[in-house]
């Protein structure tokens, strides 16, 4: 995943979006096991690159919602199967 410039943190949390868009900061925190300001600090990283979004929570303004935006959506599938190819390379040829 370092050769593609990702963290696994950042991994986790590109997934856990994948499966469920439109999570809270709690939520993610929940889902992914990454300490409070980790994850912020991952977040802050996955917004410059353009991959997710914040907004504020439109019933309660403490509340922030992170979404994946269109760019992120195939990373993650990217970088499974890097780590699949990682974990279990091809058989040598004869």
């Amino acid at each position: 995943m370092r050769s593609e410039g990702f963290t696994l943190d950042e991994w986790l949390v590109l997934g856990s979006l994948e499966d469920g868009d439109d999570l809270t900061m709690s939520e993610l925190r929940a889902i992914t096991v990454i300490d409070k300001a980790t994850l912020g600090r991952r977040v802050d990283v996955l917004v410059t690159q353009a991959l997710v979004y914040r907004e504020v929570d439109g019933f309660d303004r403490r509340v922030i919602r992170v979404h994946v935006s269109t760019r992120g959506r195939d990373v993650p599938s990217r970088l499974t199967v890097l780590l699949a190819q990682h974990e279990h390379p091809a058989a040598p040829r004869d």
